[in-house]
């Protein structure tokens, strides 16, 4: 809620798009969040919830996704590998959790 509360997070349209431009999101919960076309670049988005959010679009370039969730409720752009990202597919929050303790 905090970051809706600060306007950082807000419904993705191309007027208003997050920026989380180099954000220290280490273990954050972004579930289930239209993300689209928000500028993730150079972000540490390690040990993150990214659980069936919407990241088609999004700027992660250089994105740290080391241990961050995803399962196959997310998407991501053509090509994005996530594995290649380190990323973790989980099926249930008990071994999203685990990642980041890790």
């Amino acid at each position: 809620m905090f970051l809706y509360d600060i306007n950082l997070l807000k419904t993705s349209s191309k007027k208003q798009l997050p920026l989380f431009f180099g954000a220290f999101l280490t273990n954050a919960k972004l579930q289930n969040l239209d993300l689209r076309y928000a500028n993730f670049q150079g972000a540490d988005l390690t040990g993150a919830d990214l659980r069936g959010t919407d990241l088609r679009g999004a700027n992660l370039e250089n994105a740290i996704l080391k241990h961050a969730c995803y399962n196959n409720l997310t998407s991501f752009n053509q090509g994005f590998a996530p594995i290649t990202a380190r990323m973790k597919e989980v099926l249930n929050s008990r071994e999203c959790f685990s990642a980041r303790s890790r």
